[in-house]
């Protein structure tokens, strides 16, 4: 629906975001394939260039990170059209930039692209921290 809607709206180029999620009725990693699916069918009908960031989300553990990471790198090799990096985000009021560096190191020395989402509030020890570490796309970036 969504990539029918910006197609419907003359898009042409789209970039998805999503944190993978998992529930009683999928893991992670399945909601990653069913949403790679969906991309590779609807991009096709829609005649729309769909990419993907997977996305860490400061409110969930290290672990979790590490998941994304990791299903993000392995999605990258097999479908490198579709999957292009990752995003740090959710509430910059939870987590510490600082708590997530390895994992993100570990996409970053992988070349998979990097969004960091910074300086949403006035914190500036991090926001320095994120512009210090390097990204290739600041998301917000108000203070």
């Amino acid at each position: 629906m969504v990539i029918k809607n910006f197609s419907a709206d003359n898009v042409i180029y789209l970039e998805l975001r999503t944190t993978p999620k998992a529930n009683e009725y999928m893991t992670r990693r399945e909601y990653v394939e069913t949403l790679i699916q969906a991309i590779e069918e609807n991009s096709v009908r829609f005649d729309i260039q769909v990419k993907l960031l997977l996305s860490v989300d400061r409110a969930q553990s290290v672990e979790i990170a590490e998941e994304t990471v990791n299903l993000a790198l392995e999605f990258n090799k097999k479908y490198p059209d579709i999957v292009k990096g990752m995003d740090l985000s959710g509430s910059p009021y939870k987590g510490k930039f600082s708590d997530f560096l390895l994992v993100l190191t570990k996409a970053k020395e992988s070349k998979l692209n990097l969004a960091l989402h910074c300086a949403e509030i006035c914190n500036p020890l991090e926001s320095g921290e994120m512009i210090n570490y390097g990204f290739q796309r600041c998301g917000h970036g108000t203070f």
